[in-house]
């Protein structure tokens, strides 16, 4: 799953985390193959996180599969701890 994940990304503009070579060596060999299928519905998909630039990743699908060739759900930053 991992190694599925990471030839996605990749496959769509998106580099690695500059710490997943220090992890390659606790997670196996890869052959190269595709375990699982990314995406939903044959389509890129993306959901903001909490720490995500929803703008640059949003140009780098559009570069990668052109607009309108993947979705997205973007949401609100979080409800501060003192609003309750």
């Amino acid at each position: 799953m991992i190694f599925s994940a990471y030839e996605y990304a990749q496959s769509l503009g998106f580099q690695p985390h500059k710490d997943f070579s220090k992890s390659r060596s606790h997670i196996g060999q890869w052959d190269g193959k595709i375990r699982i299928e990314c995406g939903r519905n044959g389509k890129p998909c993306y959901v903001n996180g909490p720490h995500d630039n929803p703008k640059k990743i949003i140009e780098t699908l559009n570069k990668s599969r052109g607009e309108g060739n993947f979705d997205f759900m973007i949401g609100s930053p979080p409800i501060e701890d003192d609003f309750w």
